[in-house]
């Protein structure tokens, strides 16, 4: 594809996905990889909101106003990462029933052993070769409706590299809270806007590493908060590391966040 034929971005303005607040422009950001999508290499505003400080980029028409994931497949994991091995281990010890939203394949679901029962709900699920306790629904996660699971249902819900496509993301925080189980856990993976790395790496590495779809930037502050508008809290998981990914994964959920951004959250106790 030439540079002649691709286009420039037909931008859409949004808010605050967190709390609706005025997003202010303070930076920029020209993704190498329009190009996937015939796009020049327009720089796109990255918006900060000046009540809660969430960062966010604005839409793209046509590109990733809907929470796409990737323009092709093999841009996501075709094998399990590191990451799903690490949450095969953890999600047993919170119980024997869990729902990961935004599943693709649901790696993690196929690691864990058959004593856990997981449901998977994303679009077009890649569910070929399931075992027996991984159940595939086949729906928008963005979509659904309240009554799709019984409340307090679920020992632990998994939001595993998903919130940072969506444009739109507290209601579905929410569901999850109402079909999580009093004592339960939803456990969360996003790219992390403050690592180490990024402030050593320089500008181009600072805010995150972003593909064309990824529309949001969090930080602890900011993913606790957007937990926090739904009355969760964050909740210190504890696991024994075997590597080093592992050690920067669980000193994320114990607190400190250096490089990839974990969490466990759970429901602030009725008063």
């Amino acid at each position: 594809m030439t540079t002649e034929s691709m286009t420039t971005p037909s931008l859409r303005e949004r808010p605050c996905p967190v709390c609706g607040g005025e997003g202010r422009v303070y930076d920029a950001h020209v993704d190498v990889e329009h190009a996937r999508y015939g796009l020049a290499g327009d720089a796109v505003p990255l918006r900060r909101c000046a009540s809660c400080g969430m960062r966010f980029f604005d839409l793209i028409e046509g590109v990733n106003t809907h929470g796409e994931v990737y323009a092709s497949m093999t841009l996501s994991a075709s094998v399990p990462k590191r990451r799903h091995h690490l949450f095969a281990r953890l999600l047993p010890a919170l119980g024997a029933r869990g729902l990961e939203l935004g599943s693709g394949a649901c790696h993690v679901g196929r690691l864990v052993g058959s004593e856990v029962s997981v449901t998977a709900v994303d679009a077009n699920p890649q569910c070929d070769g399931a075992p027996a306790h991984l159940e595939f629904v086949d729906a928008n996660i963005t979509a659904l409706e309240d009554s799709a699971f019984p409340a307090e249902s679920f020992d632990w819900v998994l939001i595993d590299n998903v919130l940072e496509h969506l444009p739109s993301f507290v209601d579905l925080l929410a569901q999850a809270r109402r079909w999580l189980k009093a004592e339960g856990r939803i456990v969360v993976s996003v790219p992390n806007g403050r690592t180490l790395r990024r402030h050593l790496g320089g500008r181009h590495l600072r805010e995150v590493f972003r593909p064309v779809e990824h529309v949001n930037i969090f930080d602890p502050a900011t993913l606790d908060g957007a937990f926090a508008r739904v009355d969760c809290i964050p909740a210190r998981a504890f696991l024994l590391p075997k590597n080093v990914f592992e050690v920067g994964a669980v000193s994320s959920l114990l607190g400190w966040a250096p490089f990839g951004l974990y969490r466990a959250y759970r429901k602030v106790p009725a008063r």
